[in-house]
């Protein structure tokens, strides 16, 4: 029978509520004396659109395909081959496309930079571009070419604008095709799936105060423990860093907790033991938000930036399986693109809600990111809604090379680093896996993963037909090898490819068959 979905439960006051009216004036006391008004958050400037439905026109021209040469204008964002441009390629092997002679590009937008945005920090952020991208703003670079196509990158283009000026000219260049062999064999040379080209996530400036929090890392555990590694910049006198964590109805848990800095420093760790939260799961996805802020010797702060996050503690358990805040789980789980007919790999909000909403109501627990990581948008509906995540490093059956790698992990982690629904980590798919990315080559190397992310999730080789990390997963075991792996003392199984819908010869009959026996065994 169906699994029936529990009643959800928003995260409430953590007082009793006889009580309530005599705490929470003192507690939004306290949040005013922490949250002055002067406390600055990052300020960003969207220079394109926020999703399909809602674009921005930019001048636009495409070197060869379908109307080659042609200037005109392009929403951003946008892949180029759904808005007429360039040719469309299910694979690169089967496309008859040449890298060599790589589609191209040719991206202009004007801008102008507020004049309040004088002394500030001003960062250029694209959240994904396909593929290698350059860009210039008013004629001079503002750094290295990026090579990875479903990564956020920025630049410091402090320098290069124009301050209270409307005239600032960016201009983007964007190769479908990456010249770098790895990324290209990596991310499109043998995939299984539409390839898409251009600037098809959003783009838009930041500005942060001259001395700033760059970004957080937090590990929220299920017991209301909590460790946060705060990466900084521009920190020339001493300071002091502040967290705070409030619930959904911005109500405080426990007590301000912070640490100092002198001049200089680019990271300091902050720790609390807060009182017991509402853990965040699949059925109960409570969520909190972590506030930073970073506060000068006059008692000013400077800069305040907020984290969605939610509490909670994920193991994985040799011969049994995942345990989330010490309860068993058995996690079913789909894989899922990310792509809609009519605007390939630019989708919304929207897209994301309904999608995660779906995948819910077949009764899943579970969805891995196949074969790389998807917009903000989807995580956040997968944190709001309740899914655990299997995020997939872009290694398509082709290793990448380690200097991409260790770039492409850092940039996933740095921005999905506090979404409670990621559980583990995909270094790439069937063969895809690079064995000194994740420590694991005969314990000779470093595991970048654990570098980046402060939680130290699960690294997981998909179709690594073998034991890694304490779990045993392949792709598309018959019945007879699956019910082999299965029982007492086995590794824990979790296959994360079964029943190839176009390849088993059967459309998935077998499945009931497949999780009877899977639901039966202990590990």
């Amino acid at each position: 029978m169906p699994m029936q979905r529990k009643s959800k439960s928003s995260a409430g006051p953590l007082v009793p509520a006889r009580r309530a009216a005599l705490w929470v004036p003192a507690i939004l006391a306290l949040m005013l004396a922490i949250c002055p008004a002067s406390a600055q958050q990052t300020q960003v400037q969207y220079l394109s659109g926020t999703d399909k439905d809602n674009t921005v026109p930019w001048q636009f021209s495409v070197s060869s395909g379908k109307n080659a040469g042609i200037a005109t204008n392009i929403p951003v964002p946008s892949c180029w081959q759904a808005m007429g441009f360039g040719a469309y390629a299910y694979t690169q092997s089967s496309s008859g496309l040449s890298t060599s002679n790589a589609e191209t590009g040719f991206y202009t937008n004007t801008f102008a930079v507020p004049s309040a945005w004088a002394g500030k920090r001003i960062f250029l952020v694209f959240e994904g571009v396909l593929t290698d991208t350059s860009a210039t703003i008013n004629g001079q670079s503002v750094g290295p070419t990026h090579q990875g196509g479903y990564y956020e990158f920025r630049y410091d283009v402090t320098p290069y604008v124009v301050v209270g000026a409307n005239t600032n000219v960016l201009r983007v260049t964007v190769r479908f095709w990456s010249a770098n062999p790895s990324v290209e064999n990596a991310e499109q040379g043998n995939t299984d799936y539409w390839l898409f080209a251009g600037i098809y996530r959003p783009v838009y400036l930041e500005a942060k105060p001259a001395a700033y929090i760059d970004y957080v890392a937090a590990n929220p555990l299920a017991d209301g423990n909590i460790t946060v590694s705060t990466y900084l910049g521009g920190i020339s006198n001493n300071y002091t860093v502040k967290a705070f964590v409030t619930d959904t109805n911005n109500v405080q848990l426990g007590n301000v907790f912070s640490n100092t800095v002198s001049s200089g420093a680019t990271n300091v760790v902050l720790s609390a033991s807060l009182p017991t939260p509402n853990s965040w799961s699949s059925e109960f996805p409570n969520l909190y938000t972590l506030t930073e802020q970073l506060i000068d010797t006059n008692g000013v702060a400077v800069h305040s930036v907020t984290n969605q996050i939610g509490f909670r503690t994920i193991t994985l358990a040799a011969s049994q399986g995942f345990f989330v805040n010490g309860k068993k789980v058995i996690m079913r789980g789909i894989c899922h693109h990310e792509e809609w007919p009519t605007s390939g790999r630019t989708t919304s909000a929207f897209i994301s809600s309904n999608d995660v909403a779906m995948i819910k109501d077949m009764n899943f627990n579970a969805v891995r990111l196949s074969h790389y990581p998807h917009n903000k948008t989807f995580l956040q509906e997968c944190n709001r809604q309740g899914l655990y995540v299997l995020e997939e490093m872009a290694s398509y059956q082709r290793v990448i090379d380690l200097t991409n790698g260790i770039n492409h992990i850092y940039e996933m982690i740095r921005r999905d680093v506090n979404d409670p629904c990621i559980i583990a980590w995909d270094n790439g798919n069937e063969g895809g896996w690079n064995v000194n990315l994740d420590g694991n080559n005969n314990g000779s190397t470093t595991n970048y993963f654990a570098l980046y992310d402060i939680q130290n999730r699960l690294v997981i080789r998909p179709g690594v037909n073998t034991t890694f990390q304490n779990l045993f997963d392949t792709h598309y075991p018959t019945y007879t090898s699956l019910t082999n792996s299965l029982g007492s003392g086995k590794p824990a199984y979790m296959p994360t490819e079964i029943l190839h819908g176009l390849y088993d010869g059967g459309g998935g009959a077998s499945l009931q068959e497949y999780w009877d026996a899977m639901r039966t065994t202990p590990n």
